[in-house]
Order: structure tokens, then C-alpha cells, then sequence
């Protein structure tokens, strides 16, 4: 099971992740 760290870290990632398509995503091809 994941712990409390484990979903913050999780959490962090995908706030990357979406800034990054945010700002970049016009730039590449629709998944």
C-alpha cells in the first residue's frame, strides 16, 4: 500500500507532468 510520502511524491510527478504538457503540449502531437 502506499504510504502518505509515496502519494505526495506521486502527486508531485503528475503536477509535472501537467505543467510540462501545459507548456509544452502545443508544440507536440495530441496522445
Amino acid at each position: 500500500m502506499l504510504n502518505e510520502n509515496d502519494i505526495e511524491q506521486l502527486t508531485l510527478q503528475r503536477l509535472q507532468s501537467l505543467d510540462w504538457e501545459y507548456r509544452y503540449g502545443k508544440d507536440l502531437p495530441v496522445h
